[in-house]
């Protein structure tokens, strides 16, 4: 099959990488491929690579996590050493953007979407939190969640992994928690919220609470939050390590299929035209057959 490779101009001058190491994020859409990284935000032809809009949004200073939702680019960021914080709503019609959040003594560490709103992260001098606002932008809700660490969202709210539970806050703004589950990545998808450990992936039922664990090889998540999600009726990891991503069965957690991948991966996203997969070091954004895990597209970002 063959690969289309594409590289693209540089469409700004990049941000300082000022929050640490080079990594990506990033949200798929149908119509667009939107990546976020220290060249700012782009959004890609999922066909084709190519560039098809680089807004400039002042105050994304270091992009670092990415939603659509509601016919919104909803991107967190942060600057000078994670203590000045921004979350920034754009209209995708008018490309219009504004800054819903501003956190001048700390950071905005994710944004996530679903039901309820738009979820983000925060962190500052008093601890973790969690925000949510409305599709247009208004503010609708806050709580503290001590040590969250990770955010993820679907149809029933929010989920946060923190250091030792994991907590639901529900449409209706209740929070809920599931004790003896460690700090680690997540993903909400197919009435199941799955949350990384070392040398497991807990299953966690949204409906009844019921947490199964499914027994697997260490894993070796590079650390950013989207490193495993669901999708196309599989499980899907990166492994940093290796520099690889493996298709694992929902049932089990086997590895079915694994792919070298060029350096190490920062997130995953399953969509029914392709499993997209984004690498920091070099800024490429891979789309990936979910049957063959060959290679289709590969586009560097600059």
């Amino acid at each position: 099959m063959r690969v289309l490779a594409v590289a693209l101009p540089a469409l700004a001058l990049a941000p300082a990488a000022v929050a640490g190491g080079d990594f990506v994020d990033l949200a798929v859409t149908p119509a667009g491929v939107f990546v976020v990284g220290p060249f700012g935000i782009r959004d890609l032809s999922p066909t084709t690579g190519r560039a098809i809009w680089a807004p400039r949004t002042r105050s994304a200073r270091y992009p670092q996590s990415v939603v659509v939702s509601d016919g919104a680019l909803w991107v967190a960021s942060v600057a000078n050493g994670f203590v000045d914080g921004t979350l920034t709503r754009t209209d995708l019609r008018s490309h219009r953007a504004r800054v819903v959040l501003r956190v001048s003594e700390g950071s905005v560490l994710y944004v996530a979407a679903g039901g309820g709103g738009v979820y983000a992260l925060l962190g500052d001098h008093r601890g973790n939190s969690v925000v949510r606002f409305t599709p247009v932008g208004r503010r609708s809700g806050s709580w503290r969640v001590p040590g969250g660490g990770r955010l993820a969202a679907d149809s029933s709210g929010c989920w946060v992994s923190a250091r030792d539970r994991l907590v639901h806050i529900d449409r209706s703004g209740r929070l809920n928690s599931i004790d003896g589950i460690g700090l680690g990545d997540l993903s909400a998808a197919e009435g199941s919220v799955w949350i990384a450990q070392e040398r497991s992936i807990v299953r966690v039922n949204e409906h009844s609470g019921a947490a199964t664990r499914l027994t697997v090889a260490p894993l070796h998540l590079g650390g950013f939050q989207h490193d495993l999600t669901v999708g196309d009726g599989a499980l899907w990891t990166l492994d940093a390590l290796r520099r690889s991503i493996q298709r694992r069965a929902i049932a089990t957690g086997r590895v079915e299929r694994s792919a070298r991948l060029p350096d190490i991966p920062d997130a995953v996203v399953a969509r029914p035209n392709g499993i997209w997969v984004g690498i920091g070091a070099t800024h490429q954004v891979l789309r990936l057959n979910p049957r063959t895990l060959r290679t289709e597209l590969a586009v560097t970002v600059s």
